[in-house]
């Protein structure tokens, strides 16, 4: 290995391969088998078609983590084909894209699959993570793209939930507690915690709850937890090529030559501003996006809710309060859909809903208020217009649906994704709870109960 370039590259990043996942007798190969800074795309590009095409005779063979895992590898090859390949710029976009393709293949067929979270209308990725843009060439750069605020969740002041030190290490991370992750056939349910801002020094605690009603909208709540003024905001990034325009009071658009996306702001003390902030969809490359900011939360602590709905629904959104609980209302085409977070225990119906969970879901018909679809978590029982839908010994999440011809509830499929987080790290997995075909009648209705 003569090549002056071929020495300073290996000396600089050859432990970093290895630390990453590059197998150590691939790295070993290369070593011993190139001398020359212009053989070094070729070599780990060969690598990469080679673990590709042995993920996917796996994948074949219905050995789907092991054609993760080989896939991943053959990402991982591509990576370091193209790192430093600025004198190529061809085979480097090439590499670039092969390497994000490969990737999202790998993904989903990990024991735990592995998920970028942008939100995507109609095909179109609206709310985005910002991507990396530069390791080395920039501090200010490379922590710009790290930091909390250029991200879709709620930063506190200048400060962010985990703190860099240096280009790949960190002076503080987050720890982040799964509290509730449920899945089921018309919405997902999801509500998380992290310590970072407290392991920063601030007394401040964040939760997010995330409902996907699977009709086309999202509705956000962001609690700050303190005993004093944080300056809570929310970002929401959208991606390069897009607009946001504010469409009313607190209601904006995003838009890509027509409107793509809805976003409601509930909370009449937040603060609303669209600020001009860069994303990267290529290492070395940023594009000026558009970037909502809302901040919330003036006085100790504070909520902020937020609705994201398609805009082809054309839904009408608003929150109300009553007997301690927020509610927001969704009305889309011939129905309205209602919200319920709980602040505390209680058992007085709400819209003829009686529970003890932490929240509701409750879909009923706009002309005649005939109850459609129900879900539940953190439940111990679920009444319906005084029918006892389920009950339980310990808070679980449930789901119905209401069948109009036989006038009964038939309880739905919910999934639960069960979470362990270390160091920062989560894993999980899906498990299920109550049976599809449970089927509870109203009292007007001569079926007897039945399960089967």
């Amino acid at each position: 290995m003569s090549d002056p370039i071929l020495q300073r590259v290996w000396k600089a990043n050859a432990i970093r391969l290895v630390g990453d996942g590059v197998p150590a007798g691939d790295v070993a190969a290369a070593q011993a088998r190139l001398d020359r800074w212009d053989a070094w795309y070729p070599f780990w590009a060969s690598r990469g078609d080679a673990y590709e095409a042995l993920g996917r005779a796996a994948l074949a063979k219905g050995r789907r983590q092991s054609a993760g895992e080989l896939l991943w590898q053959a990402c991982l090859s591509y990576h370091y084909a193209q790192f430093l390949w600025f004198h190529d710029p061809k085979n480097r976009d090439a590499g670039q894209h092969k390497k994000v393709a490969l990737y999202r293949e790998a993904a989903p067929l990990f024991s735990i699959p592995a998920e970028r979270f942008d939100l995507t209308v109609d095909g179109i990725p609206v709310l985005i993570d910002p991507g990396t843009f530069t390791y080395t060439t920039s501090r200010a750069w490379r922590d710009y793209f790290r930091s909390t605020a250029a991200h879709n969740t709620v930063s506190l002041g200048d400060e962010s939930s985990s703190t860099p030190a240096g280009p790949f290490s960190w002076r503080s991370t987050a720890t982040s507690s799964l509290e509730r992750w449920h899945a089921s056939d018309v919405v997902d349910y999801f509500a998380g915690t992290h310590d970072g801002y407290e392991r920063a020094g601030i007394d401040a605690g964040v939760c997010r709850q995330l409902l996907f009603i699977k009709s086309g909208y999202w509705i956000v709540r962001d609690t700050v937890r303190s005993e004093h003024d944080v300056g809570a905001s929310a970002s929401f990034q959208a991606a390069a090529g897009l607009t946001i325009r504010q469409d009313g009071l607190r209601s904006l658009a995003v838009a890509c030559g027509h409107d793509v996306l809805r976003i409601d702001v509930l909370d009449e003390g937040s603060a609303i501003s669209i600020e001009n902030a860069w994303v990267s969809h290529a290492y070395g490359a940023k594009s000026e996006a558009p970037r909502l900011c809302v901040r919330f939360g003036a006085a100790a602590g504070g909520e902020l809710h937020t609705v994201l709905s398609a805009a082809r629904l054309a839904a009408r959104v608003r929150r109300t309060r009553t007997m301690e609980r927020d509610i927001i209302e969704v009305l889309h085409g011939e129905v309205v859909d209602r919200v319920v977070f709980a602040e505390s225990e209680g058992r007085a119906p709400i819209d003829g809903v009686e529970t003890d969970a932490d929240i509701v879901f409750l879909r009923r018909t706009n002309e005649t208020d005939e109850p459609r679809e129900v879900f539940v978590s953190g439940a111990t029982r679920l009444i319906v217009d005084d029918v006892t839908i389920a009950t339980s010994p310990v808070p679980s999440a449930f789901a119905a649906a209401y069948d109009p011809d036989s006038g009964s509830w038939r309880r739905r499929d919910v999934g639960v994704i069960a979470s362990v987080v270390e160091h920062g790290v989560s894993s999980g997995k899906i498990e299920r709870e109550a049976p599809a075909s449970d089927r509870v009648p109203t009292p007007s209705v001569e079926v007897p109960y039945y399960s089967g």
